[in-house]
């Protein structure tokens, strides 16, 4: 049987056949206090500053904890300073910092703070059993090692000048936290850390009046920017510095005075050892050493995903052998 489209019944029709009414659709008030929600564009120029800060917070955890650490950001919101105060748990392991002529808040959080500790003090901190307490004051000079070097991340990836340094020290209990007045709006930034033994998360707050700046450059969402040709000539002709290493060995002082241009340097390495491979002082490959058309090679075995920041052995520095 074939109907032609006028003869098709409508949503409406099919509830009047069969006696059923549609729900009405709810009514829900509206909060004239609620903090206002962030337009599109400003939306993505906050997005393109956390492309810039996660990866340079993950490189800092990783050096600090010593393995990699994948750091992501949530979908930011907009509460006001009161909301994210009573949200904080308690106890809490809470740092200000000034913006502009407000204040800032991160939280760390007890899972992520008692493996920073485990870690510092020479521990796997495999599965840290998380206590409900607040730190103690060698436990929070630990911590704050971490949260010093926060403010400058922040600045250089918001683009915030204003932006200073920790303000205070740790507070572990939310009612002593003076953020400033609680009607005012604050964005509010849960980072998600993930690593060998450890699932944690950040809570970051900043003041929207503040962050001008960041959103005075926001490009337009309605507009795309045209392309123009010949933009990628300019990175073509970009340089940048790629330093393979390989693993320590030592060589008497006497063969590194004869060195000359042109001269070998016996290793004692096996050919298929191990090797690190260096972008701009960062370590981002492992590879192996090689031949490649009879010349010295290197075959990449690993990329790196969070750039760990390039430690030089100190072994034995400038002893003779």
């Amino acid at each position: 049987m074939t109907t032609s489209p006028g003869d098709r019944l409508s949503q409406r029709d099919v509830d009047a056949l069969f006696g059923t009414t549609p729900p009405a659709p709810e009514a829900r008030p509206y909060d004239f206090l609620a903090a206002p929600q962030l337009p599109r564009e400003r939306r993505l120029a906050l997005t393109a500053a956390l492309e810039r800060l996660t990866p340079a917070l993950g490189s800092l955890l990783s050096t600090k904890l010593q393995r990699p650490v994948d750091m992501t950001a949530g979908e930011p919101e907009t509460v006001r300073a009161a909301d994210v105060v009573h949200a904080l748990p308690s106890p809490c392991v809470c740092f200000l910092f000034p913006v502009g002529a407000a204040q800032g808040l991160v939280d760390l959080g007890l899972p992520f703070s008692f493996h920073l500790i485990e870690r510092l003090f020479g521990g796997e901190a495999q599965s840290p059993a998380v206590e409900a307490r607040a730190l103690t004051a060698l436990e929070r000079n630990a911590v704050q090692g971490v949260a010093e070097k926060l403010p400058a991340l922040l600045r250089e990836a918001l683009r915030l000048p204003a932006l200073g340094g920790v303000a205070g020290a740790c507070e572990s209990d939310p009612a002593s936290l003076r953020l400033g007045p609680a009607d005012q709006t604050m964005l509010v930034l849960r980072l998600e850390l993930q690593a060998t033994g450890l699932a944690a998360h950040w809570t970051l707050a900043l003041p929207l009046a503040e962050l001008t700046p960041l959103f005075a450059t926001a490009p337009p969402a309605t507009r795309a920017q045209p392309s123009v040709p010949g933009n990628g000539r300019e990175l073509e002709l970009a340089h940048v510095a790629v330093v393979a290493r390989l693993p320590l060995f030592r060589m008497r002082a006497g063969a590194i005075a004869a060195l000359a241009p042109g001269g070998l340097v016996p290793s004692g390495l096996p050919v298929d050892t191990p090797c690190e491979v260096l972008v701009n002082g960062r370590i981002r490959f492992r590879g192996t050493v090689g031949q490649s058309r009879g010349r010295l090679g290197l075959r990449i075995t690993e990329t790196v995903v969070t750039p760990l920041e390039a430690r030089p052995e100190r072994d034995r520095q400038g002893r003779a052998q």
